[in-house]
C-alpha cells in the first residue's frame, strides 16, 4: 500500500497513526520494511533477527521493541 501511495504523486502522506509523513519519510518505510523481511528469511531465531535489525539500523529509534515484535514474528 505504500508504494501505491507513493505512486500518486502526494508530496505529504497521513500514516494509521494519524502523523504526517514526507514522501522520504515513505521511502525510508517501505526500506525498511523490506529488509526487515529479509532478515526475516534469513536469521533462524529472535535472537538473530534482533541482532541482524540492529546491525542493520543501528540506534533507530524503536529498536527496544524489537525483541517483542520477533517474539511475535518467530510463533
Amino acid at each position: 500500500a505504500l508504494k501505491q501511495a507513493l505512486q500518486t504523486g502526494a508530496e505529504l502522506f497521513i500514516g494509521g497513526h494519524g502523523g504526517v509523513a514526507t514522501a522520504e519519510v515513505v521511502r525510508f518505510k517501505i526500506a525498511y520494511l523490506e529488509k526487515m523481511k529479509q532478515l526475516l528469511a534469513e536469521n533462524s531465531t529472535p535472537e538473530a533477527f534482533v541482532t541482524a535489525m540492529k546491525n542493520a539500523y543501528p540506534n533507530l529509534a524503536g529498536e527496544n521493541g524489537l525483541a517483542e515484535l520477533s517474539k511475535a514474528l518467530y510463533k
